[in-house]
């Protein structure tokens, strides 16, 4: 019988969640304090209402495009594209994770997707861990145009890309010798599986995540992955540079760039451990995002121009938050019972990864 990992996920509030909480805590009164923001500061115009819809509609566009590409994972070809369907599940793992701290809706994510497409917990895991994989490869790639468009400096945000990346690309590396080396997959993989349950677990994670990664090749959908991936982080710099005029910056740092440099940090930023929904390591991160752009394009940063950058990270967390809990309420009030158990009468997807 297979362990009812669903039930364990609420165990996940443990002292765990302490540092998130703390770090969110403590970035959130930085952002407050060295910015001077005030809660008069935070009120748009028109114009600027209306260049944050456009950015809450990139968004939801942004993760449409996502759902699509989780979606390419579980296609063989000449499949019916209406299923799996990926976008409830993705929707309800993002509402989730505006409530729990640590990412954990991508645990709910994938317990939904199980349930509603009667696939192994395991299997479904494994394909938000190939997005992620196939997320990192591909940060090697916008790492590499940042650095190409500007100078690379000795800035902590631009070092933390640069590491960031060297870490994608060495473990990319061993990756593809452990796929060239049978002698050492089996190696490093006898040292996890001492771990017993958890290792076994883990490799189970890792055989789906191999299968899956040469499916999408196998089935000739590399094209469409990329085009939906591509598409996807072209949607998140065009809502940057949306939220960049809502917030009322001007000049040189309202550009494209910085946005494109901000689609970059945020895909560091949402791995830091924080509380629920990225709250005060989003805020004080693209602060410093911003005061980096600034320093770039040799912008000056007085007391009002610093506000205006903390308000955009408190308009760029809007922009998520309102779509995800709005979204994610509707496909968790239609969806939502998969959580719980199977719907009656439900036939079992038509792609199934074999079980390992």
């Amino acid at each position: 019988m297979q362990p009812d990992y669903g039930l364990a996920i609420s165990d996940k509030f443990s002292l765990r969640s302490i540092p998130g909480f703390a770090i969110s805590a403590v970035l959130l009164w930085l952002v407050i304090h060295q910015s001077g923001l005030e809660l008069r500061s935070i009120r748009m115009s028109v114009t600027e209402a209306t260049y944050f819809a456009g950015s809450i509609f990139a968004f939801v566009l942004a993760t449409w495009f996502q759902s699509m590409r989780a979606k390419i994972v579980w296609l063989k070809r000449g499949s019916d594209w209406q299923e799996p369907a990926t976008f409830s599940s993705l929707s309800i793992g993002n509402f989730y994770n505006c409530v729990l701290p640590g990412n954990l809706g991508d645990a709910v994510r994938a317990w939904h997707f199980s349930r509603r497409q009667r696939i192994p917990f395991a299997s479904a895991v494994a394909s938000i861990i190939t997005e992620k994989w196939l997320d990192a490869q591909m940060f090697v790639i916008i790492a590499c145009i940042l650095f190409a468009i500007s100078p690379f400096t000795g800035d902590y945000i631009f070092l933390a890309i640069y590491y960031t990346a060297l870490a994608a690309v060495l473990l990319g590396t061993l990756y593809l010798l452990m796929l060239r080396y049978v002698l050492l997959e089996k190696f490093l993989w006898r040292i996890v599986c001492t771990l017993r349950r958890p290792g076994r677990f883990l490799y189970r994670i890792y055989k789906y995540a191999s299968w899956q990664m040469a499916g999408i090749r196998q089935n000739g959908f590399v094209t469409a992955y990329l085009f939906f991936c591509v598409g996807a982080f072209l949607l998140n710099v065009l809502q940057f540079f949306l939220l960049l005029k809502a917030a009322g910056i001007s000049g040189p740092v309202a550009s494209v760039y910085t946005a494109y440099l901000t689609a970059v940090s945020m895909m560091i930023i949402a791995f830091i451990p924080s509380a629920p929904s990225n709250v005060g390591v989003l805020h004080y991160g693209l602060y410093l995002v911003l005061i980096l752009a600034a320093k770039i394009h040799g912008a000056a940063t007085d007391h009002a121009v610093l506000q205006s950058y903390a308000l955009f990270g408190i308009y760029t967390h809007l922009s998520f938050l309102v779509p995800e809990v709005v979204v994610g309420g509707i496909c968790l009030l239609w969806d939502g019972q998969y959580l719980y158990g199977w719907r009656p009468g439900e036939a079992p997807a038509k792609n199934i990864t074999p079980d390992v």
